[in-house]
């Protein structure tokens, strides 16, 4: 009797430990393809940080850059007693892409963008709000450009106190074209969304 009551409690030891050892070996699997899975998500995650990490470097050693210009052209003209010679006014060109519309934003702190979700061209002049300009309302990428190339430049002469004669391109002739497109309150370059 007794012999087979120990025969019987190491049978259900054994099959306790082993089933523990199944469960363990499952856990390591289980483990193995989670952490697979979590080392592609994180190798993911650091390439989008790489890419964004890369975008904000080249933004900023261009702006450095264009200020460095700016201030440059500045002192040169000081020092010389004569104000800046004034260019012929720039018009627009018919289509512009968005890394040729940086060349037309005022040089203080300021940047813009094409938002495809929206479907609409951003800005941002520091310290105002950004301004948006739907391509839905325009009826083209275009003109919703330069709506809000005016609106950055509206808000770069109010914060900086120059004229609209500082402009890289024609704005008052720009503004004349947009006000023409009969486009209602969206249309207005003096006023920021």
């Amino acid at each position: 009797g007794s012999a087979q009551k120990q025969k019987t409690k190491n049978k259900k030891t054994r099959t306790r430990r082993e089933k523990k050892k199944s469960a363990l070996l499952e856990m390591d699997e289980a483990k193995e393809v989670l952490d697979r899975m979590d080392k592609q998500r994180f190798e993911q995650e650091q390439k989008e940080l790489r890419s964004a990490t890369e975008s904000h470097n080249c933004f900023v050693n261009e702006f450095r850059k264009r200020r460095k210009d700016h201030i440059f052209a500045l002192a040169k003209a000081k020092a010389k007693g004569k104000a800046k010679a004034k260019a012929a006014p720039k018009v627009l060109p018919r289509a512009i892409e968005q890394r040729e519309a940086k060349q037309w934003i005022p040089l203080a702190p300021s940047s813009i963008w094409m938002s495809n979700t929206r479907e609409a061209w951003c800005a941002h002049v520091e310290p105002h709000k950004r301004i948006s300009c739907s391509w839905a309302v325009y009826g083209s990428s275009q003109h919703a450009l330069e709506d809000v190339l005016c609106k950055m430049w509206a808000q770069h002469f109010q914060r900086s106190g120059d004229g609209p004669e500082t402009c890289k391109f024609d704005y008052a002739g720009t503004l004349k074209r947009l006000e023409s497109l009969e486009l209602g309150s969206a249309g207005g370059a003096g006023s920021s969304s």
